[in-house]
C-alpha cells in the first residue's frame, strides 16, 4: 500500500496518478549504492601467506604504497659487535686465568718433622715453611707474568685493529654514512688498549717484584 505523497490518500502499489489531488506519484529511487572501501592488499590472502613468511624471519612492514609493501629486516648493529668483541675477550681472559691457575697450581705435598732439642730449641727437617712459602710465591710470579703477557698481547691488538680500521675508508677511497661507525670503533680499540697497557705494566711489574724477593729470600 502506497500513499499520495502531496494529500496523503492511499493508493494501489502500481499508481502513477492520485486520484484524489491528481498529484504524481513518483517510484522512490533505489538508494546509491556507498562505494566500498578497497580492500588493503594486506589482507589478500596470498599477500598475507607472503607477508607471515617474511615476518616470521626477522622483517617488519615499513612503508605501504597501493599494492606494493615494503618489508625490512635491519642487520647487526655496530653497538652489538663491540659487545660481542667485549664477551670474546673477557673469555679469553677467564680460559688463560684458568690455564695458568692449573697449571701453575701447587700440587706438591709438603712434610715437616719438628724436634724440640734438650736446649729448648726446635729443629725443622724436611720442608719448611720457607719452602713452602717460596713455591707459592713462584706460582703466584708465574701467574703474573703469563696474564701480563696477554694483556701486553691484548694492547697490541687492540692498537693494530683501531689502525686498520681507521685506515679503511682511505684504502676503499669512500666517505660514506658508516664512516661515523668506523670512527667510533677505532676510538673504542684505541681506548681499550690503554687501559690494558696499564695493567699488563702492572702485572709484568708485579711478577719482577716477586722473583726478586724470591732471589733475596724474603718471604
Amino acid at each position: 500500500m502506497n500513499f499520495c505523497p502531496h494529500c496523503g490518500e492511499k493508493l494501489q502499489m502500481d499508481t502513477r496518478f492520485c486520484p484524489h489531488c491528481g498529484g504524481a506519484i513518483h517510484e522512490a529511487a533505489p538508494a546509491a549504492a556507498r562505494p566500498q572501501p578497497a580492500a588493503s592488499p594486506q589482507t589478500h590472502p596470498n599477500m598475507t601467506a607472503a607477508i607471515y613468511q617474511y615476518t616470521t624471519r626477522g622483517f617488519s612492514i615499513k612503508s605501504l604504497d597501493g599494492n606494493r609493501i615494503l618489508l625490512e629486516k635491519p642487520g647487526a648493529s655496530f653497538e652489538t659487535g663491540l659487545f660481542l668483541v667485549l664477551l670474546l675477550l673477557v673469555f679469553i681472559g677467564a680460559l688463560i686465568y684458568l690455564f695458568l691457575y692449573f697449571v701453575f697450581a701447587n700440587r706438591k705435598s709438603y712434610t715437616v718433622t719438628l724436634i724440640l732439642e734438650p736446649d729448648g730449641s726446635v729443629r725443622e727437617i724436611g720442608d719448611t715453611w720457607q719452602v713452602v712459602e717460596r713455591d707459592r710465591l713462584s706460582a703466584n710470579r708465574a701467574r703474573y707474568l703469563g696474564f701480563g703477557i696477554f694483556f701486553a698481547v691484548l694492547t697490541g691488538a687492540a692498537l693494530l685493529i683501531s689502525v686498520i680500521v681507521a685506515l679503511a675508508p682511505l684504502q676503499s677511497g669512500s666517505t660514506s654514512s658508516w664512516g661515523s661507525s668506523i670512527g667510533s670503533a677505532a676510538a673504542f680499540f684505541s681506548a681499550l688498549g690503554v687501559p690494558s697497557l696499564g695493567i699488563a705494566v702492572f702485572l709484568i711489574y708485579q711478577a719482577r717484584k716477586l722473583k726478586q724477593k724470591i732471589s733475596a729470600g724474603i718471604f
